[in-house]
């Protein structure tokens, strides 16, 4: 797999069929994608606190890490071939048939390499393909793998649950239900890695298991992976808590209904400590991101064409250096909830374009809760209508942004106990919303001449306002634009997720 950026996207790419070209690896293992020039989305490596500035406050120490390629067991390492025999002992000479078996050999702290071929899960005796319980296992592909149903009757994928699993460069495509699930019902599972993963269809992409209490998972590493034409979620912690995520180089399409309720493409309904970076969603018929969690950060981030709100954070969190655009009905962007919130170096455009919408809430089913929000740096683009602003947003400031082409000619309603603030081109002037206490050195309604916005090409155009116009904001600020170029070229940064 690889990134590759196309009209202002970055594309993250499966095979040559996908991109028109070959794959690239670094060390020979399966389903990398690394970053490679401007196809990149994020800085290589592990993230660091140095790499994401961010005022989530997350707990980077966390997080899983993915054990480095090519892979060197504790254990021993079991092979699994389509030349193979099920009743050979899975030495790289006699290779066992299936990768069912080559799981039943495997102890804590084995290697089970599945060699390139297609396979099937399961013999049908349950619905499920395979099952993931030995804690220390990798299961890795060695070469293109691509897993089915091994008999009628079976309708989902993998079912991971022990601690300390590795997962990494299948492709899984043929099965009815959820294809990959993680979790267990009696403790938390902890540090799982899904690593070069595709999945084809299905219910869900993956889907967490419901606990009996407590967390559902504490630390999973989602990287390098695509959830393709899910039906319902494509990343689905609907039975959580799920804490210690990050998602990384995520790449979602949901198939279904466009604009039913339900079908996001990364849902989290409750946890803690969650990183979304260098992710892309590209279709989805209700959101791209909801997020009911807590200590929350979204950097590097695509999200466009899905039926509902682009981003949803309900505890606070932080969006750097993201693209939302093409989205339908209440608002792009939805801030609920008390807590600290921050758009920085993003753009938002084309929300409900032609109907009737706000393009931002913030507090609107919780008026009453304190939110502190910050617009720094970006620009809001011919959505349908203003950024709604809670009584409680008791500290607001929107500076060195820009906010253009409002279908209702309002950009920012502020609806302050104080009386309400609104500012756009058919209202009052941004300056009455900075003279209240709400930001500076804002350019006005002025159009920041994207190259090709209606292509998803938002760069900025030579002699554009947006153009060296941004801050470098004293608190939490990237070295990096969305292309990983760096994030100031000029006198001062730019305004927007690319630099120019």
């Amino acid at each position: 797999m690889r990134l590759i950026a196309r009209g202002g996207l970055v594309v993250l790419c499966v095979s040559a069929l996908d991109c028109g070209g070959g794959a690239s690896r670094d060390d020979g293992g399966p389903g990398d994608a690394r970053p490679n020039g401007d196809a990149a989305v994020i800085p290589d490596g592990p993230p660091t606190p140095g790499d994401i500035p961010t005022i989530a406050g997350l707990d980077f120490a966390a997080f899983p890490t993915a054990p480095a390629r090519p892979y060197q067991p504790s254990g021993k390492t079991l092979h699994v071939a389509t030349t193979g025999d099920d009743a050979n002992p899975g030495t790289e000479a006699a290779p066992v048939r299936s990768v069912n078996q080559g799981v039943s050999l495997a102890q804590s702290g084995d290697l089970v390499l599945v060699h390139a071929g297609t396979y099937g899960l399961g013999d049908g005796s349950e619905h499920i393909g395979l099952r993931l319980e030995t804690a220390g296992l990798i299961l890795a592909a060695e070469g293109a793998v691509t897993l089915q149903p091994g008999a009628s009757g079976v309708s989902y994928g993998i079912e991971a649950s022990a601690d300390d699993l590795v997962i990494d460069g299948f492709r899984l495509e043929g099965f009815d239900g959820q294809v990959l699930t993680f979790g267990r019902a009696t403790s938390p599972q902890r540090r799982l890695v899904v690593r070069g993963v595709v999945t084809i269809g299905g219910t869900d992409g993956f889907r967490s298991q419901p606990p009996e209490g407590g967390p559902v998972i504490e630390g999973f590493l989602v990287l390098d992976s695509r959830i393709v034409d899910a039906t319902m979620v494509g990343f689905n912690c609907g039975e959580g808590p799920c804490n210690d995520l990050r998602l990384e180089r995520l790449s979602v399409s949901i198939s279904g209904d466009f604009g039913s309720s339900g079908a996001d493409a990364v849902a989290v309904e409750s946890g803690d400590n969650i990183l979304v970076y260098g992710c892309l969603v590209e279709q989805a018929p209700a959101d791209g991101f909801d997020f009911k969690a807590t200590h929350v950060a979204v950097v590097n981030t695509v999200v466009h064409d899905v039926g509902q709100q682009g981003m949803k954070l309900w505890h606070g969190g932080d969006i750097v250096n993201s693209l939302i655009y093409n989205t339908h009905r209440d608002a792009a962007i939805v801030f609920d909830g008390g807590g600290r919130y921050r758009i920085l170096n993003t753009t938002v455009a084309y929300h409900e374009r032609g109907g009737n919408a706000y393009a931002m809430t913030v507090g609107y089913d919780l008026p009453a809760e304190q939110i502190r929000l910050e617009i720094i740096n970006s620009i809001f683009y011919e959505n349908a209508g203003s950024i709604w602003l809670s009584p409680g947003t008791t500290q607001l400031d929107v500076r060195n942004s820009i906010f253009f082409g409002s279908g209702d000619g309002s950009e920012i309603t502020w609806a302050r106990s104080a009386g309400e603030i609104v500012v756009g081109a058919g209202n009052d002037p941004m300056s009455v919303l900075e003279v209240a206490g709400g930001g500076g050195d804002n350019p006005g309604f002025v159009d920041p001449r994207f190259s090709a916005p209606d292509s998803g090409d938002f760069h900025l155009q030579a002699g554009s306002p947006g153009i060296d116009h941004g801050v470098v904001w004293p608190e939490a600020f990237p070295s990096y634009d969305l292309t990983t170029g760096p994030r100031v070229k000029g006198s001062a940064p730019d305004l927007g997720p690319y630099e120019q």
